[in-house]
């Protein structure tokens, strides 16, 4: 699955609340958040909606902030998997 807003940073943004969500420890700190693929670090996408708008979408960019980009632009993956 695509880790929302709230399992990555830790807080309720672009009008998504944390509901039954646990912060994921994978992502402690900006450094953590970072994604390289071949061009360098990228930004990759989240499944969290930005409220207030049809077409955006919660991302972690190059620097490993949140921020919320176009659903129509290519961005990268970073899929969570729960292994039992």
């Amino acid at each position: 699955f695509l880790p929302t807003n709230y399992e990555v940073f830790g807080t309720e943004s672009g009008g998504e609340t944390s509901g039954n969500q646990g912060r994921l420890s994978a992502y402690p700190d900006d450094n953590s958040r970072k994604k390289s693929g071949a061009g360098g670090i990228d930004w990759w996408w989240l499944a969290s909606p930005w409220s207030g708008s049809s077409s955006r979408f919660c991302d972690v960019d190059y620097y490993g902030a949140a921020y919320y980009y176009y659903a129509s632009s290519a961005g990268g993956l970073a899929p969570v998997f729960c292994i039992k």
